[in-house]
Parts: C-alpha cells; structure tokens; sequence
C-alpha cells in the first residue's frame, strides 16, 4: 500500500493507493478514515476534522485502489498568559483571650443535673452482706 501526505497551509492530504498485486491477493485489505487518523497522528500530524474521506478497499463491489483524505490542521496558537493576583486574608482583631472565653458558660448548653452515689450494705438470707450502689440525683 503506498502512503503520500502532502501538507498546505492549513490542511494535509493523505493519498493512498494499492497495487495490482494487493487488489489481486485473496486476503481483504481496507484503509479507513479511522485507520488514517491514526496514520497521520503517529507521523506527529497534529489533526482536527476530516473534510474529504474515501476508503480503500479490495474487495466487493464498492473495491476502490485509490483514497483521497483531506484533513484540517490545529492551530497552534500560545495560551494566553492570565495574570491571577492573590488577596491576602484581614488580619483578625482579638478582643478577649482564650483563657476568658473559656471560663464563660456556653449560652447553648442545657444545665447538667448533679448526681450522687451512696452505698448502703445489706444483707442475704445466707448471712452474707453485700454492698448495693443507689443513684440519686438532685435537681
């Protein structure tokens, strides 16, 4: 199969054309618009839309020995450089210490209920005593 690129200012064309031999040979050659995609790509072609395709084929009744592909190029245009500048955070004025704020009670905490434990012995029926733990609270 013979491959010829041929590169414009804006475009690259991509011949392709087989020989007797392979449009006589009993295996199936086919050249694609996908296959020449990639062709070009690996030749460091640098390619965004197809504007003329036909595929090479050997066989059936559609069997074409020549293919035209014309491809648009990518501009390669530098980015445009975006100067960013960064604001820097106020400083924090500090009215109260951290030691005040923390002996202040908090507004949204409910009030803890006091609880006290007292232990009182008492006595089985086998004589031994064992100790029970009651809890009281005080509100």
């Amino acid at each position: 199969m013979k491959k010829t690129i041929k590169k414009e200012e804006d475009r690259v064309t991509l011949n392709v054309s087989l020989s007797t031999e392979e449009m006589r040979s009993g295996r199936t050659v086919l050249f694609t618009l996908y296959d020449a995609q990639n062709f070009l790509k690996k030749e460091g072609y640098n390619i965004t839309t197809c504007v003329e395709d036909k595929s090479v084929i050997n066989v059936g009744l559609n069997a074409n020995n020549r293919g035209k592909f014309v491809f648009l190029l990518k501009e390669d245009k530098p980015k445009p450089v975006v100067k960013t500048e960064k604001k820097l955070a106020k400083p924090v004025k500090v009215t109260k210490s951290v030691d005040q704020l923390s002996a202040e009670p908090a507004i949204d905490e409910a009030p803890v209920p006091k609880t006290t434990r007292t232990t009182r012995k008492s006595t089985r029926p086998s004589g031994r005593s064992t100790r029970k733990t009651t809890k009281k609270t005080d509100e």
